[in-house]
């Protein structure tokens, strides 16, 4: 299904995509290999602490190739908890605010700096681009809902939207042009679209009434890859990015029955293009789910124990990256 997007600008504000290609040496998608072979990595994870003032539970979305992570943080309010975004680079942190929002989560950045998220307040949720320090909204024609969640370095963008049944689709945004696309498995009910590389293939997850939710990686023709083998024997499990490299980035869950007397954990994984997996861990958190990857192998998410803190993890052997 297409759409095409008419901005809708604060200001003179106009959509303008970067069009700049990266260093990649792969003009093709990364095949993506089902198999499962014996783990192989092993990362150093490190809290992030987001000097902000008043940050609190933040949480790391976004990595790009330079290192630059973006994400979110909660902030008290006389109106309650609103959602900020950050930018972290070159040691420092800058906010990120789109205007006139109550909340302006961000979710993705690329090579070139651009980056995306979602804004909110007054009025449901959109996506937003903020490019060259202008911002624009991004809405899909008749969407109750929509949040954009990754950028690539062709100024690629892709997100979730929601019918008015609450339902999600993903959708990517091109040129101006949005596409609209569901997993195709027969049953699912919501698609959810996190993350894009720089060939243009997408991870996300799906949700089934018998299944649960399972990953899925769509490649760039429009190929749906949905039959993976789980980190662990029968584990649940979703992707939420993938590198140019091919290596994905998510998390499976599992039931902790010694925490507080029952609860539901998370574990994040890298899983690198032949199928070898690699658990995230830290003693600073009980439960981590992992959101990026850039081509260096550099991961970033959040985790809690059960505050929330964000997380960046580096590859401590990346020659086998």
């Amino acid at each position: 299904m297409k759409y095409f997007l008419l901005p809708v600008a604060l200001a003179a504000t106009m959509l303008v995509l970067s069009s700049c290609q990266d260093d990649s040496s792969s003009p093709l998608s990364p095949r993506v290999e089902m198999g499962m072979a014996a783990p192989g990595l092993s990362y150093d994870v490190q809290p992030l602490q987001v000097d902000l003032p008043g940050a609190l539970s933040p949480r790391a979305f976004g990595v790009n190739a330079r290192g630059d992570v973006v994400g979110w943080y909660g902030l008290s309010s006389t109106e309650g908890t609103l959602y900020k975004g950050f930018l972290w680079s070159d040691g420092e942190f800058h906010p990120i605010q789109f205007p006139g929002a109550l909340h302006s989560p961000a979710r993705g950045i690329n090579e070139q700096g651009d980056i995306v998220g979602s804004w909110s307040g007054p009025g449901p949720p959109k996506g937003f681009l903020l490019h060259q320090g202008e911002y624009t909204s991004i809405e899909v024609p008749g969407a109750a809902a929509s949040y954009a969640t990754d950028i690539n370095s062709n100024g690629v963008i892709v997100g979730t939207w929601n019918d008015d049944g609450g339902a999600g689709h993903g959708f990517l945004l091109e040129d101006g042009v949005i596409n609209s696309f569901d997993v195709d498995v027969e049953g699912a009910t919501t698609t959810f679209a996190y993350g894009i590389n720089t060939q243009g293939d997408v991870a996300g997850y799906y949700q089934h009434p018998d299944l649960g939710y399972g990953p899925y990686i769509r490649l760039a023709d429009g190929t749906f890859l949905t039959d993976f083998d789980p980190p662990e024997p029968d584990a649940r499990f979703f992707f939420l990015d993938i590198s140019a490299t091919g290596a994905i980035v998510g998390a499976y869950e599992w039931w902790d029955p010694d925490w507080g007397g029952g609860h539901v954990r998370y574990t994040s994984f890298v899983r690198d293009r032949h199928g070898t997996y690699t658990k995230l861990e830290t003693s600073a958190a009980r439960s981590m789910e992992a959101y990026a990857i850039n081509s260096a192998g550099m991961v970033v998410g959040f985790g809690w124990s059960p505050s929330i803190i964000a997380f960046v993890a580096a590859p401590e052997n990346p020659a086998g990256h």
